[in-house]
């Protein structure tokens, strides 16, 4: 019994599963079989009334079709009538016959027993109609009502020519009128109008004649169709009058006086109550095998045909509905019986065959798991089990050899694994940023050795600690908020800024939330860059950009300025030079200083724009400190204390005038950070060839000369220091432009050297300046000239041409040249300018403003006139200085900036004299 333990519970496994299935289909499926087959019973009733409905509505529709086709048919035949009587009447006029005698003989004429013709003339007199009172009479005449009926009828013809019309009228032999359609055409040839027309009783005779017709059709229909056994389906008018129904006793009878025994009231009313509502009536009625006891439930459903005004009604005993069901659920339980007797049987040979190669199965699988890999099964079939018994014997054989091979696999293994282990520790390590893992209580699981280093401790003293406990507690505070919404699930970006130790370190930090199956956050992944010198080189690009959008402005304003300047600076000088006041002399010189000032602050502007040519001369650093500090310390109060200390014997190669303009601005700015007084030093000293740090980009080793001018003023914000070069950027509040230090910036790095702001440590600043060293040249140290250069006596043969568009700078201009005896000739334009000198031979100089009207501008003038039709000698002036950079090695002409000296104009022609 025991070996047979999986047969018997098979087998009462399926006898409960039989069992279950006959109480499911006995407490479940039949019941829902009864009901659905009873519903399918009811929808058919439902289906017939369906179809029959569109049957009686499709007929009533065939009688409205009816109507208007036998309307159109007697629309053909009046008109073809009354062509037919036009035709007559033509031909006997044409034949030359009386057509009185026509007429008269339409008088009598009838067709369709009551169809007559009448016939009015152009004057609306009827020449022909049935009644002889109408005949003679106009019918315009209105003291009769039918004639003022054809009088209408008369003037709409002749206007139209022809037209069905509809109006009542009385028939002949008639005291009442009928709607009548008549069809009228003139006939202008003949002068008369023709008419014939149909009364609409006829044809609506016509229609009722058709409607009995398809009624009798649907009542043999009806005769045929059946609901279940006995069902049927009749048809009842509003008043109660069955029109068509199965029974003859009441057919065609009045049945609003049979009663519904259930409600008392009259079927007939039940009935309508629920026409087209979809619900069915319920009552009780007698049976054809029962008569007269009315107790049998019958379902009757009702639509209601609007056109026709019929209800028409299915009606069906529920018992015939439910039988078909009763039937087919004892079918289907006899069925399922049978095949859970047959299933059982089945299931008993089945069981037996399937578990018997089963048993040693599992005979064979206890040896197995008792360590014998040496045991098969012996099993041989093709079947599932064959194959069953095959893999098994198979995959026995492979875990013996599996087995004897796992242990050095698993040795294999672990190797593997500590090597890989290695080599990620040892990429981890040599990657150039900090990588940590930390769990959600934030303690170190593993740090890579530049993350370790950062915080000066070995990876071994951070594994296993909180990160408080490494981290400075300023960092903490300032990260803490990042580190929470990494714990939340976020992945987090930030950029840390630190002090390191070649000073500040901008890192650029990611905390990387890892989640756990159920999407909680269970560890941080922490990766670290190091973007100082991204940072930095971002910051260089940003400044370069400002510095060239600064200049492109600076050196669009300096010709306009450099043009107001000349004829400023040429009136003042011309004023000073006649006049013999002393006390206009005071006003006038004041003003030559403020001009020259605008005209220095113009070229600083073309300096820093690095459109303004530099001329550079070897100087001692020491002695041109030494030169400028005079100026500088009168330009500074008594509350500020001022000296220069340092010494350095090295040159360097400058303009002179920039660099006393940067000394100069310097101090002045160090001036206005100090309100209360204090101290001001600028100290000069070699460099070393080491590249020292902090200036505006990385120093090319070399020798340099170290700058310094150091105050104890109030120093400079974070933001002031990352903006100070930019152009027009100040921190005085209304005051200053925001181009010192710009200004210096481009001095330094037009000399090829560098700048530094620096926070003293303990109160004020220091801005440097590295230069580089210059070596000994065969030329002095640049020497000022102390006579004023004479005019060579070759500029006074032949006419000078001055060609200048402003009139108020030739007027200077003019007024200058001929100061010094020259004979000058002006033009406006450069087309002007070619005139004259055609026009003048004698002119041997030319002197031309470059910007100007005309088919030239006047480097155009120049290089077409240069070396013919006389002209010896070209200056070109110009208040932009990027053309004196851009044309400084021209051949035949020299250059001079606007504003000028009579004294520079005439050093400037020599020049062109030395040219040849």
């Amino acid at each position: 019994m025991k070996k047979n333990k999986i047969r018997n519970r098979s087998i009462l496994l399926i006898l409960a599963m039989l069992g279950m299935t006959f109480i499911g289909i006995y407490s479940y499926s039949v019941p829902l079989i009864r009901a659905e087959v009873y519903k399918i019973e009811r929808n058919s009733a439902r289906l017939a009334l369906d179809n029959v409905y569109q049957l009686a509505d499709k007929m009533f529709s065939s009688v409205d079709t009816y109507r208007l086709q036998a309307l159109e048919s007697r629309k053909a035949s009046l008109r073809t009538i009354v062509d037919l009587v036009g035709a007559q009447l033509s031909r006997s006029v044409v034949a030359g016959g009386d057509p009185r005698a026509i007429i008269k003989l339409f008088e009598q004429l009838r067709y369709d027993e009551e169809g007559y013709i009448w016939i009015a003339d152009r004057n609306g007199v009827l020449l022909s109609h049935p009644n002889p009172e109408l005949i003679g009479k106009p019918i315009s005449d209105s003291s009769d009502g039918q004639l003022a009926i054809l009088a209408k009828i008369h003037r709409e013809v002749t206007e139209k020519g022809e037209a069905f019309i509809s109006y009542p009228w009385q028939s002949v032999g008639s005291d009442t009128s009928s709607e009548k359609l008549s069809f009228i055409r003139f006939f202008p040839d003949l002068g008369v109008s023709i008419g014939t027309g149909v009364f609409m009783v006829d044809i609506e005779r016509q229609v009722v004649e058709r409607r009995e017709q398809l009624v009798n059709e649907l009542r043999a229909a009806l005769m045929e169709i059946k609901i279940a056994r006995t069902g049927y389906m009749f048809i009842f008018d509003s008043s109660g009058y069955l029109v068509a129904h199965p029974n003859s006793n009441i057919d065609k009878t009045n049945a609003t006086n049979l009663k519904n025994p259930t409600t008392g009231r009259s079927i007939i009313f039940d009935l309508k109550s629920v026409a087209d509502t979809g619900e069915e009536l319920l009552y009780a009625w007698d049976s054809p095998a029962d008569p007269g006891n009315y107790v049998h439930e019958k379902i009757s459903l009702v639509r209601k045909l609007e056109g026709l005004d019929w209800y028409i009604c299915s009606s069906v005993y529920v018992d015939e509905l439910q039988s078909s069901a009763f039937t087919l659920s004892q079918r289907i339980l006899m069925i399922a019986l049978i095949s859970i007797l047959i299933a059982v049987i089945v299931g008993s040979f089945a069981i037996d065959r399937i578990l018997s190669p089963l048993r040693r199965l599992a005979s064979a699988a206890q040896r197995v798991k008792d360590g014998d890999f040496r045991v098969r099964s012996g099993i041989q079939s093709d079947d599932e089990l064959g194959i069953l018994a095959s893999t098994f014997d198979s995959m026995v054989a492979r875990i013996g050899h599996s087995v004897d091979a796992l242990g050095q696999e698993v040795v294999r293994k672990s190797n593997m694994v500590e090597q890989l282990e290695e080599r990620q520790t040892l990429i981890l390590d040599a990657l150039p940023a900090q990588v940590a893992y930390l769990t959600s209580d934030l303690r170190f699981l593993f740090v890579n050795r530049e993350y370790a280093a950062f915080y000066g401790l070995n990876k071994e003293g951070i594994i296993g600690r909180k990160l408080s406990d490494v981290i400075p507690g300023s960092m903490q505070v300032e990260i803490a908020s990042h580190i929470n919404r990494c714990l939340s699930g976020e992945d987090v970006v930030f950029e840390y800024v630190s002090e390191g130790p070649k000073g500040e370190l901008i890192t650029r930090r990611r905390f990387i939330p890892e989640f756990d199956t159920a999407g909680n956050v269970v560890g941080i992944f922490n990766l670290s860059l190091d973007i100082t010198d991204e940072k930095n080189s971002e910051r260089r690009m940003l400044e370069a950009s400002r510095m060239t959008a600064a200049g492109q402005l600076a050196g669009g304003l300096t010709h306009d300025f450099n043009n107001l300047l000349t004829v400023i600076i040429g009136n003042l000088l011309a004023a000073k030079d006649h006049n013999e006041s002393q006390s206009i002399e005071g006003n006038l010189s004041p003003a030559l200083r403020a001009a020259y000032r605008g005209a220095d602050i113009i070229r600083r502007l073309m300096t820093f724009a690095r459109a303004q040519s530099q001329e550079l001369v070897l100087v001692g650093a020491a002695s041109a400190i030494n030169g400028v500090s005079e100026l500088i310390k009168s330009s500074l109060p008594a509350s500020i204390n001022f000296n220069v200390t340092g010494k350095s014997d090295a040159l360097i190669e400058v303009d002179l005038a920039q660099f006393e303009n940067a000394l100069i601005n310097l101090a002045l700015n160090a001036r206005d950070s100090m309100p209360d007084g204090g101290q001001i030093e600028i100290r000069v000293v070699n460099s070393a060839s080491a590249s020292p740090r902090g200036f505006d980009e990385a120093v090319v080793p070399g020798e340099y000369v170290l700058i310094e001018v150091k105050d104890s003023g109030t120093g400079f914000s974070r933001d002031a220091i990352q903006r100070a070069f930019e152009p027009f950027f100040t921190t005085k509040k209304g005051r200053g432009s925001g181009l010192g230090l710009s200004m210096v910036y481009g001095f330094a790095k037009q000399s090829n050297g560098y700048i530094r702001i620096l926070n003293n440590s303990d109160i004020g600043s220091t801005i440097s300046i590295l230069l580089p060293k210059a070596k000994q040249k065969d030329s002095a140290v640049h020497q000022l000239s102390a006579d004023a250069e004479k005019l060579a006596p070759t500029l006074m043969d032949g006419l000078l041409l001055l060609v200048e568009d402003d009139l108020d700078v030739r007027q200077v201009v003019r007024d200058q040249l001929t100061s010094i005896g020259l004979s000058v000739v002006e033009a406006s334009d450069t087309d002007e300018a070619l005139l004259l000198v055609d026009a003048i031979p004698d002119i041997r100089t030319l002197i031309s403003d470059i910007d100007l009207p005309g088919r030239f501008n006047g480097i155009e003038l120049a290089n077409h006139l240069c070396g013919n039709r006389g002209v010896e000698r070209i200056l070109l002036m110009t208040g932009n200085a990027e053309y004196a950079v851009e044309h400084s090695t021209a051949a035949c002409y020299e250059i001079l900036l606007k504003p000028f000296t009579r004294e520079q104009i005439v050093t400037a022609l020599n020049r062109t004299v030395a040219r040849g």
